[in-house]
Order: C-alpha cells, then sequence, then structure tokens
C-alpha cells in the first residue's frame, strides 16, 4: 500500500482464525507512508481522519490459504461516472500522465 492522499489511522492484529483478533497496535498513516501485508493471519482495518483518502494496492499472487474476510453488512453503492472520472483526473495528475 502507498499513501497518496489524506490518512487514517490503522489498527493491526494477529490471528489464525476467522474471528476478529484483538488489536495489539494502532498507527497513523499519511501521504508518503507504505506498507506490505505479507502474512495471511496479519489483519487490519483502516479508518479516515479527515478528508477521502487515496492509497495505491498493489497485489499479488493470493495466498494458498483462502479465508473469510469480515465484510460491512451494507454493500458498497456504484460510483457516479462523474465520480469514476474525479479518481481517474486524480491519478492521472499524481503520476503526471495527460494532467
Amino acid at each position: 500500500m502507498k499513501m497518496l492522499k489524506g490518512s487514517y489511522e490503522m489498527g493491526i492484529g494477529f490471528g489464525s482464525s476467522d474471528i476478529k483478533p484483538p488489536i495489539f497496535m494502532t498507527l497513523i498513516k499519511k501521504p508518503g507512508d507504505s506498507y506490505e501485508m505479507t502474512h495471511p493471519d496479519g489483519w487490519h482495518y483502516v479508518c479516515p481522519i479527515s478528508e477521502p483518502v487515496f492509497t495505491l494496492m498493489i497485489t499479488g499472487k493470493p495466498w494458498d490459504k483462502p479465508r473469510i474476510s469480515p465484510r460491512n453488512e451494507t454493500p458498497l453503492p456504484d460510483l457516479s461516472s462523474g465520480a469514476t472520472e474525479k479518481l481517474f483526473e486524480f491519478f492521472r495528475c499524481e503520476y503526471q500522465v495527460n494532467c
């Protein structure tokens, strides 16, 4: 994960079951910070602090051990075409492509 804009609180836990583990650390992540989630038993949550957060996430090969992850009970709505264009504009400018 690479933080591009905004900041969030991140809580970190560790556990091998599908039950939410105790949180053993919280951090504040801000633009320029980066981190990896490299262990299948590592858990985390993020909570934006004051504004929308833009984070670039690059994924690799899925882990061999599939697991259930907690999900929000309310599904996320689709983005409007205007919101989608604003996201693309942000990333084009962030990486200086047709900005």
